[in-house]
């Protein structure tokens, strides 16, 4: 049991926010430690990370910045044969030039070793490029479960009167938010609407402002 639970370790890695490693340690001996640790640590692959990242070899770790940190965390999480990578805000210490960098080596991942990744994030940009399904929490619940595909292509905030609110079909609504004059409506099913209904350009960023600051529609009324 134990070896089979260290096998299942060894195939999942998690990239937090912050760096997790030694600082006294290069990036040479860090890959001395992991070849220890790791039953499938590939040594060629670590340095070809490293190298496209343009992480020096022979610096304290301790010295690298935000952005260097987290590329070495991802660097080591591909390099042991993870199958399940999970990233809490992995990319938010990065520039846009490293990020984009570090988001292609995350594709590539799930596509070529059809590796999964659970991404923890609060840049949408990010989400939209690498995500297949989304998951919205809000004060530690599940609020909406949905693909991104199915978010972008059937979802729409929908602006409207409040005596318009009843000739909504309501088994389409996710959301609202009361604004002065009007409410924004979140709507599952922007397809199938009334031509009267404004619906509003809506983002992934705007879906989530909307989800996060608004009312949870409860299947039966209004607030």
């Amino acid at each position: 049991m134990a070896e089979a639970k260290k096998e299942i370790n060894n195939h999942i890695d998690v990239v937090y926010d912050a760096m997790n490693f030694s600082g006294n340690l290069d990036v040479i001996k860090l890959s001395k430690v992991f070849s220890r640790v790791y039953h499938h640590w590939d040594n060629e692959k670590y340095f070809n990370y490293i190298d496209r990242f343009s992480l020096p070899k022979k610096q304290k770790i301790k010295s690298f910045s935000r952005g260097m940190a987290m590329e070495l965390s991802i660097a080591v999480a591909l390099s042991h044969g993870a199958r399940l990578l999970i990233l809490d805000e992995a990319t938010s210490g990065l520039d846009p030039v490293g990020r984009e960098d570090v988001l292609e080596v995350l594709l590539k991942f799930a596509r070529d070793q059809k590796g999964a990744i659970l991404l923890s994030s609060h840049i949408t940009s990010d989400i939209e490029k690498i995500a297949d399904t989304l998951v919205f929490i809000k004060k530690g619940e599940i609020i909406l479960n949905t693909s991104k595909d199915d978010l972008l292509n059937n979802y729409a905030i929908i602006e409207c009167k409040q005596h318009e609110l009843n000739d909504l079909r309501l088994n389409g609504v996710i959301a609202y938010k009361n604004q002065t004059d009007y409410v924004d409506v979140l709507v599952s099913n922007k397809n199938e609407l009334p031509a009267k209904f404004h619906k509003k350009n809506s983002s992934i960023d705007d879906i989530t402002l909307l989800l996060m600051k608004g009312e949870s529609y409860e299947g039966t009324h209004f607030k």
